[in-house]
C-alpha cells in the first residue's frame, strides 16, 4: 500500500489532504489569505477549511505525486476503540510552512491517517479530547480532528477553546 510505504520511510504526499492508510485521500480546500492580522500582540494567519463532503479517490499513481519528508516534533499515545494509538505531529522537510498530524497504531506503526497542510506551519503540540485530536502549530491556533472522520476539521483559537471571546 502506497500510504503505508510512504509512512514507513517518513514521507507523505505533499497535498492539502487527509491521507488514509488504505490509500484513500480526502482532498481539502484550504483558504490561505495572503495577509495576516494582529491579535493580542502576535501575528495570526487567518486560515479556514471549507466545510464540504471530501472527495475520496484511490491513490493510484505514486511516481507522479509530490512527496515530502516528515520531521516529528511531538507525539502522544492514547487508547481509542480498544487500541493503543499514537498521534504524531510535526513539520515537513524543506523551507516551506508545511505541517502534519498523523494517527498510527503503536503495535506495528500501521498508519490510520495523516493530515498534511502546505501552509499551516509545523505542529508542535498535540492532545486527545472527547474523541478528537487537537493539534497546535507553532503560530498557536488549534486544529481539531474527529478521530472517526479526520477530514472533518475545525480550527479554533485558544480563546474559543477556553470559552472566551476572541
Amino acid at each position: 500500500m502506497i500510504s503505508q510505504n510512504l509512512w514507513k520511510i517518513g514521507d507523505c504526499l505533499q497535498i492539502d489532504s487527509v491521507q488514509f492508510g488504505d490509500d484513500h485521500i480526502a482532498i481539502l480546500k484550504v483558504a490561505y489569505p495572503p495577509q495576516s492580522y494582529l491579535d493580542d500582540q502576535r501575528i495570526v494567519p487567518h486560515v479556514s477549511i471549507e466545510k464540504r463532503e471530501p472527495t475520496l479517490a484511490v491513490i493510484s499513481n505514486e511516481p507522479d505525486l509530490p512527496k515530502v519528508g516528515l520531521c516529528p516534533s511531538h507525539s502522544v499515545d492514547f487508547i481509542w476503540s480498544s487500541e493503543l494509538l499514537r498521534c504524531q505531529v510535526g513539520e515537513g522537510s524543506g523551507w516551506d510552512g508545511f505541517g502534519y498530524v498523523a494517527v498510527s497504531r503503536v503495535a506495528d506503526d500501521y498508519l490510520y491517517w495523516v493530515a498534511f497542510f502546505e501552509r499551516s506551519n509545523g505542529f508542535n503540540l498535540v492532545y486527545v479530547e472527547n474523541n478528537s485530536v487537537v493539534a497546535t502549530p507553532y503560530l498557536g491556533w488549534e486544529y481539531v480532528f474527529d478521530l472517526a472522520s479526520p477530514e472533518k476539521i475545525t480550527i479554533r483559537t485558544r480563546a474559543e477553546q477556553s470559552g472566551q471571546e476572541s
